[in-house]
């Protein structure tokens, strides 16, 4: 049984390796932070294409400059790698992707969205916005995400890793923006990304001066 384990992820990495992408850690456009650690969003590159993301995984790091090799994987694949072990369920996924796609109006909210994220798949402080936000993402799962449309959402994973929290790469997952020529047809205004952080992204170009830190932690 666990010869077979281990083939099937081997063939799931080889099947992976053809497709993977190159990925470039931009920056954290709006510069927020909750104290010690930048929140949402942050901006890479795939394939030199620019994209706002969002972490999911408070375990890993990753530096200004960083370029590293990824996989895009839908929400059933990203479940199904074995990233994060045990807490790799198709429901956790889905409730990551959930919440990635809510809107924010305040800097209180803006953190309090990061960390319910991060709860996701491990343990961080909990604020009045972070217990809202998990208690909404209850309330959405329980009624099977309605009308929710995860088809455009992918999850980048760092090539080869099949667990979480040991070094590797952080993970982030993104909803593709309209016109976005990384995959598939422009999404439906129902599935858009929100247009409030979309235009944070020329912000982020200040950070490139800072030179290599850290992404989760502000401090030198």
């Amino acid at each position: 049984m666990k010869r077979i384990a281990q083939f099937a992820a081997l063939v799931f990495t080889l099947g992976s390796l053809a497709g993977a992408s190159t990925i470039q850690f931009v920056g954290a456009p709006t510069g927020i932070n909750d104290g010690s650690f930048y929140v949402l969003p942050y901006q890479v590159t795939i394939d030199g294409t620019a994209q706002l993301v969002t972490c999911i995984d408070f375990l890993d790091d990753v530096n200004f400059g960083d370029v590293w090799q990824a996989n895009l994987l839908t929400t059933t694949q990203a479940a199904a790698s074995g990233f994060f072990g045990a807490a790799g369920t198709l429901g956790a996924y889905k409730r990551t992707a959930w919440l990635s796609a809510q809107t924010y109006s305040n800097t209180d909210q803006q953190i309090g969205l990061q960390h319910a994220i991060w709860n996701v798949f491990s343990s961080v402080s909990s604020t009045p916005a972070t217990l809202s936000y998990a208690a909404a993402a209850d309330s959405a799962a329980a009624s099977g995400y309605a009308n929710f449309d995860f088809s455009r959402f992918r999850f980048i994973q760092q090539v080869g890793a099949v667990a979480g929290g040991t070094g590797t790469k952080q993970t982030f997952v993104f909803q593709a923006s309209p016109n976005s020529p990384l995959f598939g047809p422009t999404p439906t205004a129902a599935n858009a990304p929100e247009p409030d952080t979309l235009g944070l992204i020329g912000t982020g170009l200040v950070l490139l001066g800072l030179g290599r830190r850290r992404l989760i932690s502000y401090s030198i």
